[in-house]
């Protein structure tokens, strides 16, 4: 109670909260959720009433009681003696809306292939409904080829006999060198989705990682013999920034260097810092290349490096200052392959960029709407999703695990499956 909504600069909008406010103890986190109100039944029936709610944009409250929010409705003016409710942090949920919104015009064609496009026309006359965006089926493809499907056998056997795959991990790069091989639109759309879409289940140790490396290899040698492939880029998503580094470095071992990290410094391993473009949601260029350098500096005081660690972080701050960001900043716009986790989609240094190709990692860890952010923002018309789904599902704070599948919570490959799509089982233990 008591608490009041004021502005400064006409931008941002304050919580003044009671003065006895520190004798309750919480904390307010960004995307938390405050319901304002006059009246404390908080029902918004009349319309004369102030009725708000709001996020928190920071973390608070400050000490002066004052605690930043975002108006979600329509705010009249300031106001005095309000009632207010902390409610859920819904961060997420926020932020997977504003990616959503941000969508490309021009389409994201793996959507129709996954969820089945809805018609227009199909909508009319369903009252209060407006269709507002619709996205037109793609009639050519990035990834035609003109390379033959013997051409593209040979790349195949090379990086077969180089990689030693299995016969599971064999199957694998087959059912991803077909997405080079004529176009699919012809296709029935269940056909359409097993092609378009690969299901990669395995186990820990079964080669996933090592898989993930050779199919990178195969298709960016077939870009490098077909020009015209030269617009197929790979994004590496996954749910954790291990799993990307784990990656990324993995490809630095076979001598791919093609490749750049997009991420916070402070979470990216050192081997991988000289790839790495910094950056956050929200922030400008200029802005990253200062938290850029922030970051470095703060890991260097840290007492836990290692001395190569130490040199590497010296090395890279020394890069930053002398304008390297603006390289690889040129280098992300162009590179074959881009890794980053799932959270990292929406920084503002991969907008405009496409990626006809999504690797996503540890896809029985990530809850379906975060998965289609990258399938839809970057507008990829190929998707391997690799992972167990038995063993570690999406970690969610007060979902019973076995109610998942029947909320949007699901995992897309989860979804995947049950349409029809057909995963391959990694059945070798792999020791490399």
């Amino acid at each position: 109670k008591n608490a009041r909504p004021s502005q400064q600069k006409s931008v941002e909008t304050f919580l003044k909260l009671p003065p006895d406010w520190q004798e309750k103890t919480f904390d307010s986190q960004v995307g938390d959720v405050w319901i304002l109100s006059e009246t404390p039944n908080f029902d918004g029936k009349n319309k004369s009433d102030f009725f708000l709610i709001a996020q928190g944009t920071g973390h608070g409250p400050a000490k002066s009681g004052m605690l930043a929010i975002e108006p979600l409705s329509s705010m009249r003016k300031p106001m005095f003696g309000l009632y207010a409710i902390h409610s859920v942090n819904l961060r997420m949920q926020f932020e997977l809306m504003e990616m959503l919104r941000a969508l490309p015009t021009n389409g994201a064609p793996l959507l129709s292939t996954i969820v089945g496009a809805t018609r227009p026309h199909s909508l009319r006359g369903i009252k209060g409904l407006t269709v507002k965006r619709t996205f037109p089926e793609k009639k050519s493809s990035i990834l035609d080829s003109s390379l033959s499907w013997t051409e593209i056998q040979e790349i195949g056997e090379e990086v077969i006999k180089r990689f030693r795959l299995n016969e599971d991990q064999v199957e694998v790069l087959w059912r991803c060198a077909s997405w080079l091989v004529r176009p699919l639109q012809e296709l029935d759309l269940s056909t359409r989705r097993d092609r378009e879409c690969v299901l990669v289940h395995g186990v820990f140790g079964s080669g996933k990682s090592y898989l993930l490396v050779a199919l990178v290899i195969f298709l960016t040698t077939c870009a490098d013999r077909d020009p015209s492939l030269e617009k197929l880029r790979i994004f590496i998503c996954a749910a954790t920034n291990v799993a990307v580094d784990r990656l990324l470095e993995s490809l630095l071992k076979d001598n791919f260097e093609d490749f750049i990290r997009v991420g916070s410094l402070k979470r990216i391993s050192s081997k991988i810092l000289p790839y790495s473009v910094s950056g956050s949601a929200g922030t400008d260029k200029k802005d990253a290349h200062k938290e850029a350098i922030r970051d470095c500096k703060a890991m260097l005081r840290s007492k836990d490096l290692t001395r190569e660690e130490e040199e590497v972080l010296h090395k890279e701050l020394r890069a930053l200052k002398e304008g390297r960001a603006a390289e690889r900043l040129q280098r992300l716009k162009e590179c074959r392959v881009v890794g980053a986790t799932c959270a990292a989609c929406n920084f503002s240094v991969l907008d405009d960029l496409i990626f006809p190709i999504l690797f996503l990692d540890e896809s029985g860890q990530l809850i379906e709407p975060i998965s289609i952010v990258p399938v839809a923002r970057f507008q990829c018309e190929r998707l391997l999703c690799c992972g167990d789904p038995n063993q570690l599902p999406p970690t969610l704070k007060g979902m019973k695990e076995d109610k998942l599948d029947t909320t949007l919570y699901k995992t897309l490959y989860s979804r995947l499956r049950t349409l029809g799509a057909k995963p391959t089982m990694l059945r070798t233990q792999c020791i490399l």
